[in-house]
C-alpha cells in the first residue's frame, strides 16, 4: 500500500490499506496512509464515511476518532471536532490521554483557553506523568503569561526525562526572560 501511494497510484493503494484494515484495524500508519490517498483524490468525505464506520465498529480505538477530528480541522469545523472528542470520551468512559490533548488543541485553535487548559488538566489527572500533556499545557501558561507554572512543568518534565530537549530550551528561555 505504501509502495503504491509513493508511485501516486492513490485509488489502488486504498484497495491494499482497506485489505489490511479489514484484517488489522489497529494500524494508524495504515489508516493515515489512507486518509492521505483520500485527500490527494480530493474525497475527504468518503474518508469521513469510512472513519464513522471504523468508529462504529471499534469504538475502543482511539486513532479513528483522532484522525476524523484533525480532519474535521482541515475544513476549520473545530466545533464539530470538538463535539467529536468529547461524545467519544462520554460514550466509551474512554480516559486515554490522547483525546484531552486532541481536545486542548482543539480549544487552542478556537481561542477558548479555559477549555483547552481543562482538558490539559482533566487528562493530566489521568497520566500526571504525561509529557506531551504537560507541554501543551505549559504552553497555555506561557501564553496566559503564567511563567511560574510553565516553569514548574518544564521542570517536571526533566525530572522524567532529563533529555526531553524542547523542556530544556523553553525552560532556558523563561530563565533568560
Amino acid at each position: 500500500a505504501n509502495s503504491l501511494q509513493r508511485q501516486k497510484k492513490f485509488k489502488q493503494a486504498i484497495d491494499a490499506y482497506q485489505n489490511l484494515l479489514a484484517k488489522a484495524p489497529w494500524l494508524q500508519d495504515a489508516l493515515t496512509g489512507m486518509a492521505e490517498c483520500y485527500l490527494k483524490l480530493n474525497q475527504k468525505t468518503t474518508m469521513l464515511a469510512y472513519l464513522d464506520t471504523q468508529i462504529q465498529n471499534n469504538p475502543t480505538y482511539v486513532f479513528p476518532v483522532i484522525l476524523k477530528s484533525r480532519l474535521l480541522t482541515l475544513d476549520k469545523k473545530y466545533k464539530e471536532a470538538i463535539v467529536l472528542i468529547n461524545r467519544s470520551l462520554a460514550q466509551q468512559g474512554i480516559k486515554n490521554t490522547t483525546y484531552y490533548s486532541e481536545l486542548g488543541k482543539l480549544y487552542s485553535l478556537t481561542g477558548d483557553k479555559e477549555n483547552e487548559f481543562k482538558a490539559y488538566t482533566k487528562g493530566l489527572n489521568q497520566n500526571p506523568n504525561d509529557i506531551n500533556l504537560m507541554l501543551s499545557l505549559a504552553s497555555n501558561f506561557e501564553r496566559k503569561k503564567d511563567y511560574d507554572q510553565a516553569l514548574g512543568l518544564y521542570k517536571k518534565i526533566l525530572s522524567i526525562n532529563p533529555r526531553h530537549n524542547v523542556s530544556k530550551n523553553n525552560l532556558a528561555t523563561l530563565l533568560l526572560d
